[in-house]
């Protein structure tokens, strides 16, 4: 092929490359802006209660405390005051002399735990008698648990723990135990 030749054949392919390019498709038109909608997230004014769920627990707890209907006749301590073990810290005079409670705490976690109890450790105390001194009586105390297991028993039961003490709402023992009317 001659150099007439070579040169005609690539202006004929030119040419024919620059028609094809010439009828390709037309370019897609860019997409339109679209408008987006922006909130801000936030407290309103509108709003000013709320509603939640919970639990209302006492600000001091007694780890002993009693169910008692009655008249809180003595409170020997103001709240955040230090006080002692044995301490008296209120008296209430119940009308039909009895109380009931629960012991609570690590005692009674200790004791739970050691027998394998499947109750709390319960309290009841009733009056037996009213000396001549106002104020004092001879209470019966009893603590008791059911499910408690006793190295060598056959099986778990109620145990019951009963005392007597003399009480008065001082705190001293009673002067004198002759009874009262």
């Amino acid at each position: 092929m001659s150099k007439h030749s070579k040169v005609s054949v690539y202006l004929a392919l030119s040419v024919v490359l620059a028609t094809l390019s010439a009828c390709s498709r037309e370019e897609a038109p860019p997409e339109p802006v679209r408008a987006v909608k922006v909130i801000t997230v936030g407290a309103q004014g509108w709003q000013t209660d709320a509603v939640y769920a919970g639990e209302v627990r006492a600000r001091v707890e007694s780890r002993l405390g009693f169910r008692v209907g009655g008249k809180l006749t003595h409170r020997a301590v103001d709240a955040g005051q230090r006080v002692s073990a044995a301490q008296l810290l209120a008296a209430i005079d119940a009308p039909d002399g009895r109380a009931h409670g629960v012991l609570s705490g690590p005692m009674a976690d200790a004791i739970t735990a050691r027998f394998k109890a499947t109750s709390p450790v319960f309290i009841d105390v009733s009056t037996e008698r009213r000396y001549a001194q106002s104020g004092c009586r001879r209470l019966k105390v009893s603590f008791w648990q059911d499910g408690v297991q006793l190295p060598g028993e056959p099986g778990p039961r109620r145990r019951t723990i009963d005392f007597g003490i003399n009480y008065c709402r001082d705190g001293l023992p009673p002067r004198s135990l002759s009874r009262g009317a």
